[in-house]
This record gives structure tokens, C-alpha cells and sequence, in this order.
């Protein structure tokens, strides 16, 4: 061994180049396997975002739809309720009227 030690040296040199090298390469891929989980993950996170978002909008079209359908209901039974109230005080006043005017003609009679 001793008889070439610089051819040794070259041995062990390779070695620790191999070494570093196999290292390094462990290290790459060791990274493109965390880059690769990192954009796997994202995705699902994005997927999920995406989920959620399309069930918060459907659940507020739904309630916006039920609000308005209420609030037209309201408007229905508001416009009934006035109409009624019209008419009936139209009534009240018809009947008023005919009163005051049967009184005015029996007075007018006497």
C-alpha cells in the first residue's frame, strides 16, 4: 500500500467524489419528492377551496331565492291587506253616504 500512494489517494478521492455525488443525488430527489407532496398538496388544497366556495355560493343563491320569495309573499299579503282595508272602509263610507242622504231626504220630505 505503501508502495503507491498516490494511487491510493486517487482511490480515495473517487471514493469521497462518489460519496458526494450519491449524497447530492439523495438530496435532489429527496427535494423533488417534497416539491412534488408541496404540489399535490396544494392542488387538494385549491380543490377543497374551490368545493367549499361553490357550496357558500349555492347556499347563499338559496337563501337570496327563499329571502325573495318571502319578501314577495309579504308584498302579496301587504297588497291583499290594503285592498281589503280599501274596500271595507270604501264600504263604511257608501254606507255613510246612503245614510246621510236617506236623513237629508226624509228631512227634506218633512
Amino acid at each position: 500500500m505503501l508502495d503507491h500512494p498516490e494511487e491510493e489517494q486517487a482511490a480515495a478521492d473517487e471514493s469521497v467524489g462518489s460519496k458526494v455525488n450519491a449524497i447530492i443525488e439523495a438530496a435532489e430527489e429527496a427535494a423533488k419528492e417534497l416539491r412534488d407532496r408541496a404540489n399535490l398538496e396544494a392542488i387538494e388544497v385549491l380543490r377543497q377551496a374551490e368545493q367549499h366556495a361553490a357550496a357558500r355560493i349555492e347556499e347563499l343563491t338559496r337563501e337570496a331565492a327563499q329571502a325573495k320569495t318571502e319578501a314577495d309573499q309579504y308584498a302579496r299579503d301587504m297588497t291583499e291587506a290594503a285592498d281589503s282595508y280599501g274596500t271595507q272602509h270604501r264600504r263604511t263610507v257608501e254606507e255613510e253616504a246612503r245614510r246621510l242622504l236617506a236623513d237629508a231626504e226624509a228631512k227634506a220630505k218633512e
